[in-house]
């Protein structure tokens, strides 16, 4: 964390808590930003192995437990517009954590007031809205225990998808969860003891909830799933199990 960083030399003072990114207080920030898309974008851009591109992480969201400060919209505006002009041909994909309970859905519609969360804005913004879903959150450890707050039976609001369909957008899950996501995470821990954030079984459920989500209207376009180097280092240490729940998801 933060997981979008940004190096020391590019800011003349920290940035404060609690405040939005714009352009007309961080015009030298916004200015590295663009550069580095642009030399980042001109480098690959003629590679047929890229198909689209992803625009920041979860763009307006305050990320982790480090900072609270916030990139806003029009940052992210003055970024999109760089990378179009770079490549004009290619879609752009933006993506947002995916609330799956209550309290993790009041939590991001109250620190995202003013401008919305990062779906909505990537509804608006992007070619193709990446949804990050971890319906099993670990929130707090009391003693050898952890509070879970489990929303796997949740589905994604239909507002959400009326927005894509009337703009024309695509959903693909940029972040289907497929490894452990805990408070603490020791992998790998014993067979037959998968941490209950991530299961093997829960690898084949997730994907299948994305694929129940699909529709006509609204069709999955891709799921990636988050986790591979969590599966081969169960497996090198004799469990193969999260492997073996990837190969049969495959087999379908």
């Amino acid at each position: 964390y933060p997981e979008y960083y940004i190096p020391k030399h590019q800011l003349e003072r920290p940035l404060r808590e609690g405040v939005l990114v714009r352009p007309q207080d961080q015009a030298n920030l916004l200015s590295a930003a663009m550069r580095f898309i642009t030399r980042l974008v001109t480098r690959y851009r003629n590679r047929d192995s890229v198909v689209a591109w992803q625009l920041e992480h979860e763009a307006v969201d305050p990320l982790g437990f480090e900072h609270s400060w916030r990139l806003g919209r029009d940052f992210v505006e003055s970024e999109l517009a760089a990378l179009r002009d770079c490549d004009p041909s290619r879609p752009v994909m933006m993506n947002g954590f995916l609330p799956t309970t209550s309290l993790v859905r009041l939590s991001q519609s109250w620190r995202t007031r003013d401008q919305g969360d990062s779906l909505a804005v990537a509804a608006q913004l992007a070619d193709i809205v990446g949804l990050d879903y971890y319906p099993r959150n670990a929130l707090l450890r009391l003693g050898p225990s952890t509070v879970y707050a489990d929303g796997s039976a949740a589905k994604p609001p239909g507002s959400l998808f009326a927005a894509i369909s009337e703009r024309g957008r695509r959903w693909m899950v940029a972040e289907g969860q497929a490894e452990p996501w805990e408070i603490t995470t020791v992998p790998p821990n014993p067979p037959g003891k998968s941490m209950f954030s991530c299961g093997p079984h829960h690898v084949i459920q997730n994907y299948s909830a994305a694929i129940s989500w699909s529709s006509r209207e609204t069709p999955l376009y891709a799921y990636l799933f988050w986790g591979a180097e969590y599966w081969i280092l169960r497996a090198r240490s004799g469990d193969s199990s999260y492997l073996d729940a990837f190969q049969r998801v495959l087999t379908v």
